[in-house]
C-alpha cells in the first residue's frame, strides 16, 4: 500500500497505533488487542483498488470519483475475506 498512495499507508499506520494505544488502555486482552491492531492498520486496504487518479486528485471528486471510493471498503472486505482467521494469530500457530 506504501507504493500506492503515501498518505493513506501513513494514515493507516496511525490509525493501527492509536487504535492499539485506546486498545491498552481499554485493558484488552492480548488476543483483542492484536486484532483490533490488524483492523485498524488494514481498514483502508481497499483503496489500492481505487485508480491514483482519484486517490491523488487535489480537488472536490466528482459524483462517479466519489461513488468509486466509498466502494473501497467493499474491495478492502472483498481482499480480505478468505483470510483464515489463525492466519495472523501468532499463538494458533505450531511452534
Amino acid at each position: 500500500m506504501q507504493t500506492k498512495n503515501e498518505y493513506t499507508y501513513n494514515h493507516n499506520i496511525g490509525v493501527g497505533i492509536i487504535g492499539t494505544y485506546l486498545g491498552m488502555k481499554l485493558g484488552l486482552s492480548k488476543e483483542s488487542l492484536s486484532e483490533l491492531t490488524l483492523a485498524a492498520t488494514l481498514h483502508d486496504v481497499g483503496k489500492t483498488s481505487i485508480p491514483e487518479s482519484i486517490l491523488e486528485k487535489s480537488g472536490k471528486l466528482t459524483a462517479t470519483e466519489y461513488e468509486e471510493m466509498k466502494r473501497h471498503t467493499i474491495y478492502g472486505y472483498e481482499l480480505l475475506k478468505n483470510i483464515p482467521d489463525d492466519h495472523y494469530d501468532q499463538s494458533k500457530r505450531s511452534p
